[in-house]
């Protein structure tokens, strides 16, 4: 399937933590949340930077007016749109949410609406955008309350809307009831929320999970608030989503932590390695970015072995030392082990156990025991 290609994903980042007109609600960790979630885009999903479009403490009107310019270019069945919205968020009843904006006065509903953004105009914009993938994300108090109370209601929701937004992921930092937080003491950190969303772009998924899907990224985002709480602050809310259509199965980046078959095949060869092993490895993945490991380990196979033929033909003061290193060195390979155990065994006159090797360490203490008594032997001669 290979990565996805973000040439014509956009992001719209709408980042407002300075309220001039509202005392004692400035959010300063929502810097912190554009300059960080901006390079996760970057290095961990692969979003070329001059598609994200970041408006930071930007008016309700140039939002507006530059969203409308961004849904114009991001439009195709190649297309996702990324919207983002960190803030406050004022639920007005019957009316829905409204996102703070760098303008806005709240002395009054009738302020409200005229220096915030309805959330109904952003719906109405992402509506008209032609991309054939929508992803919304918000961070802000009452957050799921952006689908106009219907939030908590999703049979409701799709009744009602399904024919509004088409293939569109909604995640949300708070249900249409809860309040989002933040970091208080710690200006420099993200709010709560986007700090997981940031933690889990940079993690990945489970090592058996090739790719990264809106969907699986949201359950992994829950996961990490769970230890958020335990960290941080017990009184993080839980996270929120809607899903249209199958939109949860948008494909957004190749999990870093992904291992293949090939890869893990590598993994116990490497543990446990086999000339025979690492040459059929190499053979059926001649083009895998690990193989240089394998020549790697292939060639240090072949030197031990040949230290091991080199011991055996040593004079026999210094043999029994030579190959108890050796043992040392390799112990992790089981057949050169067992080939530099039955040299010594042979020197020694013991009898090798067919089909039997034993246990490392216990061999290597043995030896030890052995080797100082058969020098004392030797001495007393």
């Amino acid at each position: 399937m290979g990565a996805p290609n973000h040439d014509k994903t956009h992001v719209i980042m709408i980042t407002n933590g300075d309220f001039p007109n509202l005392k004692d609600h400035d959010i300063p960790n929502v810097k912190a949340n554009a300059a960080m979630l901006e390079e996760a885009l970057v290095k961990c999903v692969g979003i070329p930077q001059k598609n994200i479009h970041n408006y930071p403490d930007k008016t309700a009107g140039h939002i507006l007016e530059e969203f409308q310019k961004i849904i114009k270019v991001c439009s195709g069945e190649q297309a996702t749109l990324i919207a983002y919205y960190a803030g406050h968020g004022f639920p007005i009843p019957s009316e829905g949410l409204y996102w703070a904006t760098h303008d806005t006065k709240k002395d009054d509903n009738e302020l409200l609406y005229s220096t915030a953004i309805s959330t109904k105009n952003i719906r109405g914009l992402m509506d008209k955008c032609n991309a054939k993938s929508k992803i919304l994300i918000t961070d802000c108090c009452y957050a799921a309350e952006f689908l106009e109370g219907n939030a908590g209601d999703l049979t409701g929701f799709m009744q009602k809307n399904m024919f509004d937004i088409r293939g569109t992921f909604y995640m949300f930092s708070s249900g249409p009831d809860s309040e989002s937080t933040f970091p208080v003491e710690k200006n420099d950190s993200p709010t709560f929320f986007t700090d997981a969303l940031i933690r889990t772009l940079k993690e990945g998924l489970a090592p058996e999970e090739e790719y990264c899907t809106i969907g699986k990224l949201y359950s992994k985002v829950e996961q990490t608030i769970e230890k958020l709480r335990v960290e941080y602050n017990k009184h993080i809310p839980s996270p929120d989503r809607r899903i249209d259509g199958k939109a949860d199965e948008y494909i957004l980046y190749v999990n870093p932590k992904y291992r293949n078959q090939a890869e893990s095949d590598l993994e116990q060869i490497l543990e446990n390695p086999s000339r025979s092993k690492l040459v059929d490895w190499m053979e059926a993945n001649n083009n895998h970015p690990r193989v240089d490991e394998a020549i790697e380990k292939l060639q240090w196979y072949d030197s031990a072995e040949g230290d091991i033929k080199k011991a055996n033909s040593l004079p026999i003061e210094l043999r029994s030392a030579a190959l108890t290193e050796l043992m040392k060195k390799v112990k992790k390979a089981a057949e050169l082990y067992k080939f530099a155990l039955t040299s010594y065994k042979n020197e020694h006159g013991m009898s090798a156990k067919s089909n039997e090797l034993e246990n490392s360490q216990k061999e290597e203490d043995s030896i030890s025991i052995r080797t100082s008594r058969n020098n004392v032997a030797r001495g007393a001669n």
